[in-house]
């Protein structure tokens, strides 16, 4: 029974210091992660790895704690143990949302990553480059440092190389993530084919790899593509537009069964700055091989069968289609 001598002021009175003690508490996390955020301002430009071994080892398991939860089988394959590194890692296609690389795939190639380390890769200290934008996003940013994620700087991939890391990238970028598609397999590369450059002017050999399933855990739409295309060539931002699971405009995958092949190296030669347009275009054919190879010799057991059966088409952005390689 209610106490008849209580009134609604005194209710009012009890909550207040509850009020301040949760707003205090919020304001006093909020201060805690600024301070820890400033401490770990350059973390997403170091070389060495980033965290404790334990939150790495937990991390990796809650990535593939979700995977599971959604569905998401993950496979990795290698046509070739990598051996002469450290390489300039290639990996497309991108998808809307590159999750076998940075959710599942990165672990496999960290030695602190306990049993979700693949132990013939962890030789490689390798890292992934990532747009600079993600790591200004709190627990993001922290989970991609602890899967040795780092920015995708121009200086910062050639420090890495030159110090011995292999570094993965994605050749189509802001493009082939903005251009994606679950119906048909797609790769882009630049039209300067800087990826090229960069592993010419390092010697580092160039290591593709193919993500497959990963343009089917969205579905990607074509609506508006021009405009998004045009924030891509002018703001430099990626622009997808994707429904997930249960046909929702959200982040959450279909259920897919995702395979990352690691192919044949392909070499660059020595150490050079000033490599021809025509020593540019011949690695370039000879990576395009590579890739087309490994759709041909996987495809129909990694894909569906309607989109292994369309092929794989490699553009070169402003240029077009320059392959299509089929089974």
């Amino acid at each position: 029974m209610a106490d008849p001598t209580s009134s609604p002021r005194d209710s009012s009175v009890d909550a207040a210091p509850m009020a301040r003690r949760s707003k205090m508490l919020v304001l006093s996390l909020a201060l805690a992660y600024a301070a820890f955020f400033a401490l770990n301002s350059r973390a997403h430009l170091q070389l060495t790895p980033w965290g404790y071994s334990w939150a790495t080892r937990f991390a990796a398991a809650v990535c593939h704690a979700i995977g599971r939860l959604f569905g998401i089988r993950f496979h990795m394959k290698l046509d070739k143990v990598p051996t002469n590194g450290p390489y300039l890692a290639c990996v497309s296609p991108h998808g809307v949302l590159p999750l076998s690389l940075i959710g599942f795939g990165m672990w496999k190639f960290c030695v602190r990553a306990g049993p979700y380390t693949e132990q013939s890769l962890v030789g490689l200290d390798a890292r992934a480059a990532g747009a600079s934008i993600l790591f200004r996003i709190p627990l993001l940013r922290e989970l991609l440092l602890l899967a040795n994620v780092r920015d995708a700087s121009y200086d910062n991939i050639i420090g890495l190389l030159t110090s011995g890391r292999t570094v993965a990238v994605n050749p189509g970028g802001n493009w082939e993530m903005t251009s994606a598609s679950h119906e048909q397999e797609r790769i882009y590369v630049q039209q300067r084919l800087g990826f090229i450059r960069l592993a010419m002017r390092t010697g580092r050999p160039l290591l593709p790899a193919y993500a497959f399933g990963e343009s089917q855990l969205f579905h990607a739409s074509t609506r508006w593509l021009d405009q998004r295309l045009w924030m891509v060539r002018r703001l430099r931002i990626g622009a997808p537009l994707f429904t997930g699971r249960w046909g929702l405009p959200l982040p959450i995958p279909i259920p897919t069964d995702v395979t990352f092949v690691v192919g044949r190296e392909v070499p660059v030669g020595p150490p050079t700055t000033t490599p021809t347009d025509a020593q540019v275009e011949e690695v370039f054919e000879r990576y395009v091989d590579e890739m087309c190879r490994l759709f041909r010799e996987h495809a129909a057991a990694c894909l569906p069968a309607s989109v292994a059966a369309r092929g794989l088409e490699v553009h070169r952005i402003g240029q077009g289609l320059v392959r299509h390689a089929k089974l």
